[in-house]
């Protein structure tokens, strides 16, 4: 069952005109960038009871708020555990089946690393069916410290119906470089062929 906290208003609304870029970062550059980025449309994924408010420019149209732990199976952390469910990940996928790829994108979990990244792998697959392996190793390239969650790419896979390839897409990125992490946000375009 998702925390009591994750909601936001409803995702309704057709994305605003303006670059379609994708943005995946961690919580503090989120914050540090979110003006200058201007973005449409923002989707958190934070540990529940972590703060997400973000000042973002008057481009903002919805704010997507996803309370789950980065881990793939229940864990004792000392509270109560919420595991990336069906659930939570078809938000994700609602979202990009919305949205047409007008108005920027910021997309953040605490660190830039899991859950963003998922998200970002998600997003992008849901819109090009066909295309995850080639969206993978772009995000890869573009990426090194990247490690998307992989339980919310499975269920994604799942949800998506396909058949494993997302999954197999997300494994075939390699081992992240998680020492190689930079200042910045990784940019993503929200149409391929990039």
């Amino acid at each position: 069952m998702p925390a009591p906290d994750d909601r936001s208003r409803p995702s309704a609304a057709r994305p605003a005109a303006g670059a379609g870029a994708i943005y995946i970062t961690g919580y503090a550059l989120a914050r540090q960038h979110a003006a200058a980025v201007d973005p449409a449309y923002i989707i958190s994924l934070m540990d529940p009871g972590s703060p997400c408010e973000i000042a973002a420019g008057t481009s903002l149209r919805d704010h997507i708020r996803i309370f789950i732990h980065d881990v793939i199976e229940e864990v004792q952390i000392g509270v109560p555990c919420i595991v990336p469910g069906r659930e939570h990940v078809a938000r994700v996928v609602d979202f990009a089946q919305a949205w047409d790829g007008r108005g920027a994108l910021l997309i953040h979990c605490a660190a830039g690393v899991s859950r963003s990244t998922a998200a970002g792998l998600i997003l992008l697959a849901a819109r090009h069916p066909g295309r995850e392996r080639e969206i993978a190793l772009t995000m890869r390239r573009r990426g090194p410290w990247i490690s998307p969650n992989r339980r919310m790419v499975q269920l994604a896979d799942e949800l998506l119906g396909r058949n494993g390839a997302l999954l197999a897409a997300r494994d075939g990125m390699g081992t992240a470089d998680i020492f190689g992490m930079p200042g910045e946000m990784l940019r993503l375009p929200g149409r391929f062929p990039a």
